[in-house]
């Protein structure tokens, strides 16, 4: 037996490459997992390129704490490629992968490091750059097509409806639907973005995020992912949704990712509850949080969309939003192109029932002045809160004899 030089190692998220140039020998380990008791084990893939390509040597689950284990790989290897010394491989890989997987991300001094010029976004006022956005909305609202218009405007640089992306791959994980249906509306999407070509990375998801997180890890690492996108949360966070442990292994496993990230997620079991379903964890892991409504008529091709912030870490929640949605379909019924345009939510009565006070009165004022008797009769509040309200906000509106107006910047 000779000694065996040290591997050379390359470390992407989880994932651990090793190459020992000598031997012509490479090893990939990746799954790792730690149990209670501090034992760790990985999946261990084992290839040699010394006839000239790679060959397959072993591949199993190793528990790389274990002598027991180490040795069981070795006697299995060493009937397949003998005339190596497997005991140093084994050793050098097991010692090298627990140290950086034990040491985690570096320690650093904060405090004293440079502030950013301002707020980074990936898609701005949407998605802060390399945190965890959340929105949250009843089945049929339009929350798929939302995300896959947020998708096309960071993939393709586009502008729209108040949004300012900053170009990155993206990454969709779809756990609802199929390939075709989602290649379907970003060709759409597209087209009412009037671009003419490109794709979207895509994948087809079954596992749920977790258990699957070191595949998608490579996926990003590979392909330079700056924005992931989860449909739905339900699905992709597996198991019970009521549980805390789920909703914290999901946002761990986005964590790992270190880049940003947009979920949707379906409504509280019940109408009384309120934020997105399952555990109140979900709702306190995301970073930003909005909750999406909708207004339909039947028989309409259009969607009319209100986008309301429920909650933020880091700066001030933004002012209701709104969307209308255009379909249009050829006479096959596939749909050609889908339109997005920024409406004012106020003007919904659907909509602005969501809406604070505030913003209430001024979508009714938008239209006329009107006394306090009218606008309390109209959004069935009482006299004294319209009144309130009105004397509060005197840089909103104004008084003109016994009836309010808008204080616009012309008057």
């Amino acid at each position: 037996m000779t000694s065996v030089n040290p591997p050379e190692c390359n470390r992407l998220a989880d994932c651990y490459f090793y190459y020992w140039p000598d031997l012509k020998l490479r090893a990939k380990v990746d799954r790792l997992y730690e149990d209670s008791r501090q034992a760790v084990s990985a999946e261990v893939t084992i290839i040699s390129e010394a006839l000239g390509k790679p060959e397959h040597i072993h591949q199993s689950r190793l528990i790389l704490t274990s002598t027991k284990s180490r040795k069981d790989v070795v006697n299995v290897v060493s009937e397949r490629w003998p005339e190596t010394d497997w005991v140093a491989i084994m050793e050098q890989l097991c010692v090298m992968t627990l140290r950086q997987h034990r040491q985690g991300e570096p320690v650093l001094q904060i405090g004293n490091l440079p502030l950013p010029p301002e707020k980074r976004y990936r898609l701005e006022p949407l998605l802060q750059e390399s945190q965890p956005t959340l929105i949250y909305g009843p089945g049929g609202v339009g929350k798929s097509y939302f995300l896959v218009w947020v998708c096309c405007l960071v993939q393709f640089n586009v502008p729209s409806s108040g949004m300012i992306p900053t170009q990155g791959n993206v990454l969709l994980l779809d756990y609802e639907t199929c390939p075709e249906e989602q290649n379907e509306r970003i060709k759409a999407i597209r087209n009412g973005l009037g671009v003419s070509s490109g794709d979207i990375y895509y994948r087809y998801c079954e596992q749920p995020l977790p258990y699957d997180i070191t595949e998608i890890q490579r996926i990003v690492l590979e392909n330079d992912i700056k924005l992931i996108a989860i449909d739905s949360v339900v699905a992709a966070a597996g198991a019970d949704p009521d549980k805390a442990e789920v909703a914290t292994q999901y946002f761990n496993a986005l964590r790992s990712l270190k880049i940003t990230s947009l979920s949707v997620d379906h409504t509280a079991k019940s109408p009384e509850s309120k934020g997105p379903f399952g555990s109140v964890f979900k709702y306190n892991r995301a970073r930003s949080v909005f909750e999406l409504r909708k207004s339909q008529e039947p028989g309409e091709n259009t969607i009319e969309l209100g986008l309301y912030h429920r909650k933020v870490n880091s700066g001030r929640l933004l002012p209701p939003s709104g969307y209308r949605i255009t379909f249009s379909t050829n006479e096959f019924g596939i749909m050609e192109t889908v339109t997005f345009s920024k409406i004012d939510v106020r003007q919904v009565p659907e909509l602005a029932g969501a809406l604070p006070i505030k913003d209430r009165i001024a979508g009714l004022l938008v239209r006329g002045p009107m006394t306090t008797a009218e606008l309390a009769e109209t959004m069935d509040t009482g006299e004294s809160t319209i009144r309130a309200i009105l004397n509060r906000h005197k840089n909103i509106f104004t008084k003109v004899k016994n009836k309010w107006g808008l204080l616009t910047s012309e008057e």
